[in-house]
């Protein structure tokens, strides 16, 4: 798991993982386990950063790839609908430090997250 955050529409726990495009997509937290498969009925951002189907399992198995559940999939609150608005009073920066990046110095992500 690289970061660590809560989901402005539900609250919940989520984490970021990079996708192969190098773009950080917000995923369900813990992993899951799941079994490849072009017809099931899951979608899996996998630890190569691709997206694929499968079946996700409740329980490790011989055969299992451990992958992530993109957020936006489980997420019952999320709209697609980008005019969405928030309130501002429910608002909170939070700051993610991602440890010593290349100059030695802490970087860090800024996010802008809401709370009901």
């Amino acid at each position: 798991m690289n970061r660590a955050a809560y989901c402005q529409y539900c609250g919940k726990m989520i984490a970021f993982e990079k996708t192969k495009k190098g773009k950080q997509m917000p995923v369900d937290t813990p992993s899951v386990w799941y079994k490849p498969d072009s017809n099931g009925k899951d979608t899996i951002l996998n630890d190569n950063g691709e997206i694929v189907k499968g079946w996700i399992l409740k329980e490790k198995a011989a055969g299992l790839s451990v992958g992530y559940r993109p957020h936006f999939i489980s997420c019952k609150e999320y709209k697609k609908d980008s005019s969405k608005q928030i309130d501002p009073k429910k608002q909170t920066n939070i700051i993610i430090l991602n440890g010593a990046g290349q100059s030695g110095h802490n970087e860090e992500n800024r996010y802008l997250l809401s709370f009901d």
